[in-house]
Order: structure tokens, then C-alpha cells, then sequence
């Protein structure tokens, strides 16, 4: 793994940490569980997955706080996301055409340099930090 890669996966692994425990605190109001986004079931901060409502590992959508939410195992990997549930959650949230914006952004390419995903990385650490106090 390049230096560039071990930023890029530091930076997700503390985003992904960010992620779930906003949802755990925003959907129980606890930071041991949370509500799964697509499916509504209640799942352990440990077993939690931070799902991207537009899949795949591009730039443009890996790091999206509106993006990226908490889902359980089986919605995320099992279901493959649960997308068309997913969707219809981001519509309800967002608006049509806040969604068809981001679907337009995933196919944009977007470079990221190391230092970047260090800030970001150093940010969401940060926050999540905060919120666990």
C-alpha cells in the first residue's frame, strides 16, 4: 500500500467513525446504537457500517456527510447497499434534485492529494472525539 492509499483509507476509517456515531446519537440518541438508514432496524455501534447512498469508492462521493450514513451488515453488504430504499430516504431528506446532484457528482472525477486526506482525516478524528465525550 502506497502513502497515498494508507491517507486514503486513515482518512474513511475516521469518517466512517464519525458517520455511525452522529447516526447513533441522531437516531437513539445514545452513542452505542443506532438506526440502520434503509431498513430502521436498531444495530450496535461495534456492528454498524457507514453506507454510501451512491455506491462505489470515488473521490468525488467517498467522504459525503450527506452521503454516507449508518447501515446495518445486511442492508450494506447482503443487500448491496439497499439502494432503491436508500434512495427513496435521501429523496425524503434532500429533494430530487439535491439526489439527482449528487448521482451527477459520482461520475465526476475528482483528485484528492495526500495532505488533504490528512486534514480531512485530522477533522473528522476530531469530531469524533467530540461527540464520544
Amino acid at each position: 500500500m502506497t502513502a497515498y492509499e494508507r491517507a486514503k483509507k486513515k482518512c474513511w476509517d475516521a469518517f466512517s467513525l464519525y458517520v455511525r456515531m452522529r447516526d447513533c446519537i441522531k437516531t437513539t440518541g445514545t452513542k452505542h446504537m443506532g438506526r440502520c438508514v434503509t431498513c430502521n432496524n436498531i444495530v450496535p455501534f461495534k456492528g454498524s457500517h457507514a453506507g454510501h447512498f451512491i455506491q462505489g469508492r470515488h473521490n468525488a462521493v467517498l467522504i459525503s456527510e450527506r452521503g454516507v450514513n449508518l447501515q446495518c451488515a445486511r442492508c450494506n453488504i447482503t443487500l448491496k447497499g439497499n439502494v432503491l430504499e436508500y434512495r427513496q430516504v435521501m429523496v425524503k431528506r434532500h429533494g430530487e434534485e439535491e439526489v439527482q446532484n449528487m448521482e451527477i457528482l459520482a461520475k465526476v472525477t475528482k483528485k484528492i492529494y495526500k495532505h488533504e486526506w490528512n486534514t480531512m482525516r485530522l477533522y473528522y478524528k476530531q469530531e469524533h472525539e467530540r461527540m464520544k465525550k
